[in-house]
C-alpha cells in the first residue's frame, strides 16, 4: 500500500525521530548515525505484518567516513510500544536496524497510520534485541547472480555497490540505479526491470521484461531514464 500524500514521509521522519530519541541511550550510534541517513522515501505494506520501509539518500562523504569508522551494527528491536490514540490503547512496534539506520518500522495498523500515534507517548516494555549478520554485500552477491551472463562494460553502467533489496507486493526487487532522489531502477529475480517512484500512485511499475533489453537501450546517463520517473 502507498500513500499518495506528501505528509507521509514527513510524518515516518517523526516516528523515527522519536523512536531514535527513546533508543538513543542505550543505542548512542542509532542515534549519532540518523543524521547521515537522510530519509528520501518511505513505503506502507499492508502485509500479514504490516511495516513501513524507510530509503535513504545516497550516502555522503562524511556518512561514508562515519560508516567506515564506527561498529555499526544489524539488529531486531521488540518491546516498544505506541500510544494509539484512535482506540486507546497501546500499540506494539517492532524494528529492524541496518547499520544503525532504521530500515523497517513494523506496526500493526492501517490507513495513514501515524496519524493517531502519540508520538509522545512511546513505552519501553522488556526491550528485545537480537543482532544478526548481513550487509549489502549479501545482496550483491545475489544481484551479481542474476546478472550472471552480462559481460563488464554492461555490468560498470549499474550501481551494484550500493544495492540493497526492496519488498513490494511478496516480491523482492534490487536495486540496480539509484537516481539519487528517492527513486530507483530495479529488477526482480527474474531479470524483469523496475522503476521505482516515491509519492506516486503507482510506485512500482515493470518497464522491461528483461535486464537485456534494458541493457539495450541505456548507455550509462541517467538523464535519459528521467522519462520514467514522469509524474
Amino acid at each position: 500500500m502507498f500513500f499518495k500524500k506528501r505528509r507521509f514521509i514527513a510524518n515516518v521522519r517523526e516516528l523515527e525521530k522519536s523512536l531514535v530519541t527513546i533508543l538513543g541511550e542505550q543505542f548512542p550510534l542509532l542515534l549519532e548515525n540518523q543524521k547521515n541517513g537522510e530519509l528520501s522515501a518511505a513505503y506502507y505494506f499492508n502485509h500479514q505484518e504490516k511495516f513501513i520501509q524507510l530509503l535513504r539518500k545516497k550516502a555522503t562523504r562524511s556518512s561514508l567516513d562515519f560508516v567506515e569508522n564506527k561498529a555499526l551494527q544489524n539488529f531486531k528491536i521488540s518491546g516498544l510500544q505506541i500510544y494509539n490514540v484512535k482506540t486507546n490503547s497501546l500499540l506494539k512496534v517492532k524494528l529492524v536496524v541496518f547499520k544503525n539506520l532504521i530500515s523497517k518500522i513494523y506496526l500493526d495498523i492501517d490507513n495513514n497510520p501515524l496519524k493517531v500515534l502519540d508520538l509522545k507517548n512511546i513505552n519501553v516494555d522488556h526491550l528485545n534485541v537480537k543482532f544478526f549478520e548481513g550487509d549489502n554485500n549479501l545482496t550483491e552477491k545475489t544481484l551479481r547472480r542474476i546478472l550472471k551472463d552480462l559481460n563488464n562494460k554492461k555490468i560498470d553502467l549499474l550501481d551494484l555497490g550500493n544495492t540493497f533489496d526492496i519488498e513490494f507486493k511478496e516480491k523482492i526487487l534490487y536495486v540496480i540505479l539509484d537516481m539519487q532522489d528517492g527513486n530507483y531502477i530495479t529488477i526482480d529475480d527474474n531479470r524483469a526491470v523496475y522503476r521505482i517512484i516515491h509519492d506516486h500512485t503507482e510506485p512500482v511499475k515493470q518497464i522491461y521484461p528483461d535486464i537485456g533489453l534494458f541493457l539495450n537501450s541505456y548507455s550509462g546517463n541517467k538523464n535519459d531514464l528521467k522519462g520514467y520517473f514522469d509524474y
